[in-house]
């Protein structure tokens, strides 16, 4: 009898926490959400095009650069893609109005297409001419990161809340870049010089962002303020630097 009247007690203990834990007078405090981003170019720059003249060794590709540097009636292009990305995180509230977590998201970056051309003298031995010279770059971006942050919230009614997102933290920024250089002359009896080259980096830094949202129940919308660690360049990569902004969609449970 006693053993059956202690289970009945820590049975109703239980169910009664239970309860507790989801009542509204004590609501559940972790929580967790996902989300995915969309961030225009921004001022996503690099000077990669500057760079091939540079990055050609001292071998027969010489007089290509110098041809390109004496090009008349050049033409320049430049293209910019925006990017992507998603992320996972946990949340616990502190107090009514406020909440602090960590998150973890991946950046499919901006790629940076830059191209010049142009015509310039061409001679090789007796033969001389004029020859299309262009160069090219492409440069690939991607990161990973790890942030702390905190949400200060206001409600607006029982369903609608309006959250001010701080987050803070590092990012992994993986570079590719990959740069042309080419020479056509008019006559197919000459060969066509090319030079292409390709390398990549990995590099950490500070990132960081702001994201106001509105939200209804545990479906939020708005839009996020994002910078990305810099890169000062190397013999491989040009340097690169991205700061950007968009729209963002986030649900939380």
């Amino acid at each position: 009898m006693a053993i059956k009247m202690m289970t009945a007690a820590l049975l109703a203990m239980l169910a009664g926490t239970a309860n507790a834990q989801t009542s509204p007078s004590h609501p559940r405090r972790l929580h967790f959400y996902l989300a995915g981003d969309y961030y225009f170019p921004g001022n996503a720059s690099h000077n990669g095009i500057n760079d091939v003249p540079n990055d050609v060794p001292n071998n027969d590709e010489t007089d290509l650069v110098d041809s390109l540097a004496q090009a008349s009636q050049l033409q320049a292009s430049e293209n910019y893609s925006g990017g992507f990305g998603g992320r996972a995180g946990a949340l616990y509230d502190i107090g009514k109005y406020f909440a602090a977590g960590l998150n973890v998201g991946y950046v499919k970056g901006p790629t940076i297409t830059k191209s010049v051309s142009g015509n310039a003298p061409f001679t090789a031995g007796a033969l001389s001419g004029s020859a299309a010279v262009s160069a090219s770059d492409e440069l690939r971006s991607n990161a990973v990161r790890i942030m702390a942050e905190a949400r200060p919230t206001l409600p607006l009614s029982d369903n609608w809340t309006l959250t001010l997102g701080l987050a803070a933290g590092v990012a992994i920024v993986h570079l590719t870049e990959s740069q042309t250089l080419v020479e056509v002359p008019d006559t197919l009896l000459l060969t066509i010089p090319q030079f292409s080259s390709s390398g990549s980096t990995t590099y950490s830094g500070f990132a960081y962002e702001l994201s106001p949202m509105i939200s209804f129940k545990g479906l939020g919308a708005g839009l996020r303020y994002a910078g990305f660690p810099s890169y000062g360049g190397s013999s491989t990569v040009a340097a690169f630097k991205w700061t950007t902004w968009g729209p963002s969609v986030e649900y939380k449970f």
